[in-house]
């Protein structure tokens, strides 16, 4: 009989889990942004945040980055940070790179092109270039404080168990 998840899937499956029970933080809408170089007061920042927070205090924060390399140089990267406490409202998507390799490339926008945003088009006219396209998606939870929070507690506990046997 299949298994119902395969163990390459059940990462995906474990993540949209834990997306689920995720509940965004609470975050208001803003009548006026604050005046370009004005620096908001960290109260005010933190009316603003949004991001993934679970119940019991879990912050979630992604972050994607895509770097194109050829014959091993960095040529482009393109970043999106989506932070536990970042603002839930529009969020600014990075723009199309257009990386070119050699004489005699040309890119047209008129064309009906479509390109994703966030990409990058590589045009090469040379052969025998190793051209490479890397994504990385890094996911950072603060489950450090939440075990520093549950030692904290059973310390304390064991301490007062231990004071009320004297």
């Amino acid at each position: 009989m299949p298994a119902l998840l395969s163990p390459r899937a059940l990462l995906p499956a474990a993540l949209s889990g834990l997306l689920a029970l995720a509940q965004p933080a609470c975050a208001q809408t803003v009548a006026e942004p604050a005046a370009p170089g004005l620096r908001l007061a960290d109260a005010e920042l933190d009316r603003i945040r949004g991001g993934f927070l679970t119940n019991d205090g879990l912050a979630i924060a992604f972050g994607i980055e895509s770097a194109v390399y050829i014959n091993g140089v960095l040529k482009t990267t393109t970043t999106l940070q989506l932070a536990a406490g970042a603002a839930s409202g529009p969020v600014v998507l990075p723009g199309v790179s257009l990386v070119q390799n050699g004489p005699g490339n040309s890119y047209l926008t008129s064309g009906g092109i479509s390109v994703p945003v966030g990409g990058a088009v590589v045009q090469n006219t040379l052969d025998n270039q190793a051209i490479q396209h890397i994504t990385t998606i890094n996911a950072t939870v603060n489950s450090a404080q939440i075990m520093k929070a549950q030692s904290f507690e059973a310390t304390l506990r064991g301490a007062l168990v231990d004071s009320l046997r004297r």
